[in-house]
């Protein structure tokens, strides 16, 4: 992993860097003795080249700052796991394989407590509406009222011993069609679970998750 980040730095940054240097010799040298001019025009090569130089130069330096950017920001990533800053993720599923019952799984891996706030769909290929059932948290069931609303504080810890796993919750639900003339089409809905995370700045977190269902009876 070393060496091939050793070589990828080295052709993004050297190589530019070579290229230009090259470029600019050959403008300022070569061409600045023979302008390669056909006669009767005012146009030589020489202005070309050195016109192609300068965009070469920027491009490279775009393609640098490009890959200068995406480190800083895996880094990021990287430093906000390592303080506990990192942000909750969603995954959706079937349980038990009852494709019209879903099970979305929230994995806390922030240092501070999640508060789960509601469930809603935020896009589907038809129209349908959330039905709830439960809510887990760890080994345990929490009530709530069947409302996408959840009652009350259903919270997921923080993660804040590291050499344990990190808390999650598990939201299950079904969803059903809205018109009964497309009942028995598959149905294609994205899940968004909003959460409350009382950060030095208290925020709402929104996370989605995709899953293909089969529409419940209703």
């Amino acid at each position: 992993m070393g060496d091939r980040r050793f070589i990828f730095w080295f052709n993004v940054i050297v190589g530019p860097l070579v290229g230009g240097f090259a470029a600019y010799w050959i403008a300022s040298s070569v061409l600045g003795e023979y302008s390669w001019c056909i006669a009767g025009e005012e146009h030589c090569v020489r202005e070309w080249v050195s016109a192609l130089s300068g965009w070469a130069a920027a491009v490279a330096a775009g393609v640098t700052l490009f890959a200068l950017y995406d480190q800083l920001r895996e880094q990021r990533r990287q430093t906000d796991f390592v303080l506990g800053d990192a942000k909750p993720t969603l995954t959706a599923r079937h349980p038990q394989d009852r494709l019209e019952d879903f099970a979305l799984r929230i994995v806390n891996w922030n240092r501070v407590s999640a508060d789960i706030l509601r469930v809603r769909v935020a896009w589907s290929n038809v129209p349908v509406q959330v039905g709830l059932k439960e809510v887990g948290l760890g080994d345990r069931t929490v009530g709530i009222n069947m409302d996408p609303n959840i009652s009350g504080i259903v919270r997921i810890d923080g993660w804040e011993n590291r050499s344990d796993a990190p808390p999650f919750g598990e939201i299950f639900g079904y969803v059903s069609a809205v018109d009964r003339s497309v009942a028995d089409e598959e149905i294609s809905v994205v899940f968004a679970v909003d959460l409350f995370m009382p950060t030095e700045m208290p925020r709402v977190v929104t996370l989605e998750a995709k899953l293909n269902m089969a529409p419940a009876a209703v």
